[in-house]
């Protein structure tokens, strides 16, 4: 039990981690898989292709390969940024959840404005 009185273990940090993560794991397993898929057939057949009809120029465009491999490569480093999960996300979550959990402490204590400022600062600095 004390498990889920730490810090990074409360109920609305592990939702909020959950609600990160699930369309990451979603977009690897079907969208990436089936992208690299289609790019690996397309390749074959048109190799085969060229073969077939001339090799000289086939041979060069195979030389050009590597290069739009790392073309590709470097375009996915740019498109997810290269970053891991950002922890801002995580402490507003955090907060939110201990303000809304506890919202008959804040109104009587009225530190709905402290817990505003809180979240703010939290997602100005994301």
């Amino acid at each position: 039990m004390s498990w889920f009185d730490r810090e990074e273990n409360r109920a609305g940090v592990l939702t909020a981690i959950l609600a990160a993560d699930v369309p990451k794991i979603h977009n690897v397993s079907v969208t990436t898989i089936s992208v690299v898929t289609e790019s690996l057939v397309l390749i074959i057949l048109m190799i085969a292709l060229g073969f077939t009809y001339s090799w000289q120029i086939t041979l060069l465009t195979l030389a050009f390969i590597p290069f739009m491999l790392l073309g590709a490569k470097t375009h996915r480093a740019n498109l997810h940024g290269g970053r891991k999960r950002d922890d801002s996300d995580v402490k507003s979550a955090m907060i939110a959840h201990e303000s809304l959990s506890n919202h008959a402490t804040v109104t009587a204590y009225s530190l709905e404005n402290h817990y505003q400022k809180l979240y703010d600062d939290t997602l100005k600095y994301s």
